[in-house]
């Protein structure tokens, strides 16, 4: 899980300190703009990501508990990851 004050968790449950800051409000907004820019909606980018409806949904309400790995497919669909880093 990811939490946007910057702190990771291993599956183990043990933190990772990061040194990162988010501005999720921001992220979120972009997110929605993008996904209205592309004729989307909630539940066709949820199909695309391959999350549930209701997660989108949280997404875009802010909601902060949300699984890094949802976000990232969100985000990858909505063109907001560069996936030049993730392929190295």
């Amino acid at each position: 899980r990811f939490t946007p004050t910057g702190r990771a968790y291993q599956s183990h449950g043990e933190a990772m300190e990061r040194n990162f800051r988010i501005n999720w409000s921001i992220l979120v907004q972009e997110a929605r703009r993008r996904r209205k820019a592309q004729g989307l909606s909630q539940r066709r980018l949820a199909a695309i990501a391959e999350v549930s409806t209701p997660t989108v949904s949280r997404f875009e309400g802010g909601e902060k508990n949300i699984q890094l790995s949802s976000v990232l497919a969100i985000l990858n669909v909505l063109g907001m990851v560069d996936r030049s880093e993730t392929e190295k």
